[in-house]
């Protein structure tokens, strides 16, 4: 119906469509007007389906998300957030995430999307929703062929077992191992989505569970960095430079009065390392930094100071209460 303006542009259009199965795909609609010799006014329309473009696209965007969400977030809202993009995608309402241990076979953390979480508030993150691989249900499949597993009609498997207090009903899942140097060091499963699991389902669990696995260990690099900075290596108790910060912050706070401060230092260390060698004066120093750490707070700052030398320091902590602590350690 637009006034035409001799030579014209051709029209663009994307939308989708559900096809008869009840997927969705793309098309890309590209519309030109055609004038003939006569006058006459013809539309030719070409359609490509764009659906693999468009999800590479959101693939793409998803990561981008992902890679920016990392800084300033913990480990497992990490994993949660990959979670959640992973579900959306997928059309799934829940998904989880196990990192397995050194065995292949026992999770050591384990993640429910937000989701799953919302409408399934009895789920306990992390503390053994799913089992390990002898006492697991249907997810360990994925452990024992090492390849990914779909369950479009999960109530039909005459093997499947009962599902923990509070996990969410399943109808459909699909769970795709992550596999580093020949073993499998995670699994990130989807389920109940509306309609059958496919191929292409599975190689969007797959972009997401590496990803997850690779900002997991990105952000395990950048914790040990973190810990390395602050701590004391042989005795596990905060370093030098770290104390030195933490004066001054305490110095500009309020409501930390009264501070007092231990200072002490390990008699005998050089005679024991001279007599019975550096190992049994490493041990010596562990044992002073365990005592410390049996008779302060979680808020105290325990410190070496270097060498056989440890300070400690304790906010809102009259005299002789800071005593009785160093009585104690003594």
């Amino acid at each position: 119906t637009a006034e035409r303006t001799g030579e014209e542009q051709p029209v663009h259009l994307e939308y989708r469509f559900r096809c008869k199965e009840g997927t969705w795909r793309w098309l890309h609609e590209k519309q030109n007007l055609i004038t003939g010799n006569e006058g006459e006014t013809e539309v030719l329309v070409v359609c490509w389906d764009v659906t693999e473009r468009k999800l590479a696209e959101k693939l793409i965007q998803a990561r981008a998300n992902l890679l920016s969400y990392s800084d300033g977030h913990s480990l497992e809202e990490i994993i949660q957030k990959t979670l959640d993009e992973a579900c959306n995608i997928a059309g799934s309402p829940f998904g989880f995430y196990h990192l397995m241990g050194a065995d292949e076979k026992t999770p050591t953390l384990t993640v429910w999307s937000a989701a799953a979480l919302e409408h399934f508030c009895e789920i306990k993150v992390g503390q053994g929703m799913h089992c390990n691989e002898a006492e697991g249900g249907i997810w360990v499949d994925c452990l024992r062929t090492r390849r990914p597993v779909i369950y479009n009609d999960y109530a039909s498997l005459p093997y499947r077992k009962g599902l923990p207090e509070g996990h969410p009903t399943v109808t459909r899942e699909l769970v795709v191992p992550i596999m580093r140097q020949g073993k499998i060091v995670a699994v990130l499963g989807v389920g109940n989505k509306p309609r059958d699991y496919t191929e292409q389902d599975v190689q969007i669990a797959s972009y997401f569970a590496d990803l997850a696995w690779s900002m997991a260990e990105h952000k395990r690099v950048e914790e040990k960095i973190r810990y390395i900075s602050f701590h004391d290596m042989l005795t596990g108790l905060y370093n030098r430079p770290f104390l030195k910060e933490e004066m001054q912050r305490l110095d500009s706070m309020e409501g930390k009065l009264p501070i007092s401060i231990l200072i002490a230092d390990l008699n005998g260390l050089k005679l024991v390392n001279d007599t019975y060698g550096h190992d049994a004066g490493d041990e010596m120093l562990r044992t002073v930094a365990d005592a410390i750490r049996d008779f302060c707070r979680r808020e105290d700052i325990m410190a070496r100071w270097g060498g056989d030398e440890f300070v400690i320091l304790l906010p809102r902590t009259p005299r002789e209460e800071a005593r009785q602590i160093g009585r104690n350690i003594r």
